[in-house]
């Protein structure tokens, strides 16, 4: 067995492999077995871990802080008060805590680490790398199910933006439906990825690689990738309908865009994450590829969040700056006296102009006359 000159690998088992840190290749198991490997303990022991843990846990709690403010105003405020894409999103607070605890945990394990990292452990502890893949099995089912609830929170939102406005209310339900129909394949491809289904992905030195028959991981996560970026690009142009029905001045159109339109820094990642995935399929080193894509992931689903609860903050910031009674009442979003322009009541009120600024002459000279 080779003599430890430099820093030891420190496996998740707490195991310490004795090699010659001058000679790459020299790995000797603790049974005695010689690996040759061509790479040397420095590079064995490099780790990228620190980066992705940070981008995971800054855009969680951000997102957290944007998304409990958007609950508080909606639970405080009669118009258009607490709903059910509220509640939607209240769930997908609750898994994205698990999302993140997963990938934290997953990465703990040296998921991110090198792709020589791994098959090492493999040699020596292959139950390390079994919860290794039971772990990111987990967190990618929790993941595409965070996005869906995301997404079905944001439609119901352009719902009761939509007021009476049919061609907006056409595009919301049928994005529930082509929203619906792209989340089955994410999660049946994720599910029955091997045959016999296992939440396993064995590598060809793992004991249960001749017990299972399975896809290639970047075939799965590369239609993953797609159908959620399809899904984004989808869901973010209803905004820009909504918008474009509405009958008013251009400079509220203005704040609207700027209040409604985040969701494109939403796709940019989304797209990002297909990136980093083409370059973990391209690749034979699939090295520091799978840090990046969880930081990527967690970015999707706390940006959707966000977006979707971008707007509340508006009414937010309108109490925290005026002191006036019922200034958490008044938004681009709901609507004010001034303007005539409501968007949030479905069936007495519609979004053009004209109808609300009548029913407040007639309110005047009905009090004139009194």
């Amino acid at each position: 067995m080779g003599k430890c000159v430099d820093t030891c690998v420190d496996f998740a088992n707490g195991l310490q492999l004795p090699y010659d840190a001058s000679a790459p290749g020299n790995y000797t198991l603790p049974d005695g077995t010689e690996l040759d490997f061509g790479v040397t303990p420095v590079y064995l022991n490099q780790s990228r871990d620190g980066s992705s843990k940070v981008a995971l846990i800054v855009i969680f709690v951000i997102a957290m802080i944007v998304s409990c403010a958007r609950i508080f105003v909606r639970a405080t405020t009669k118009a258009p008060g607490f709903g059910w894409d509220d509640g939607i999103l209240i769930l997908t607070m609750a898994l994205y805590i698990t999302f993140v605890g997963l990938a934290i945990a997953t990465l703990d394990l040296g998921e991110g680490r090198h792709i020589y990292w791994i098959i090492l452990q493999g040699m020596i502890d292959q139950n390390v790398v079994s919860k290794q893949e039971i772990m990111d099995f987990a967190l990618h089912l929790v993941y595409n199910t965070a996005l869906y609830c995301c997404r079905l929170s944001a439609l119901a939102f352009f719902q009761r933006l939509s007021g009476s406005q049919k061609s907006v209310r056409l595009m919301v339900y049928i994005g529930y439906g082509v929203i619906t129909a792209m989340y089955l394949p994410q999660m049946f491809t994720l599910i029955f990825h091997c045959s016999p289904v296992t939440a396993l992905w064995p590598y060809d030195f793992q004991v249960e690689s001749s017990n299972y028959k399975c896809m290639s991981w970047g075939l799965v996560y590369l239609v993953n990738g797609v159908l959620s970026l399809a899904s984004d690009l989808m869901l973010f142009a209803i905004p820009a309908r909504l918008i474009s029905a509405i009958n008013t001045d251009k400079a509220t159109k203005a704040k609207l865009a700027l209040i409604l339109y985040p969701g494109v820094l939403v796709v940019a990642v989304s797209a990002g994450r297909l990136g980093i995935l083409g370059r973990g399929i391209h690749y034979g080193d699939q090295s520091w590829f799978y840090g990046p894509m969880l930081g990527l992931e967690g970015g999707e689903i706390g940006g959707t969040m966000m977006c979707i609860s971008v707007p509340a903050l508006k009414v937010f910031s309108d109490r925290m700056m005026s002191s006036r009674k019922d200034s958490s009442g008044t938004s681009p979003l709901q609507g004010n006296k001034e303007s005539g322009m409501t968007f949030t009541e479905t069936e007495h009120t519609k979004l053009d102009t004209k109808h609300s600024m009548t029913d407040e002459k007639q309110h005047s000279e009905a009090a004139s006359t009194a």
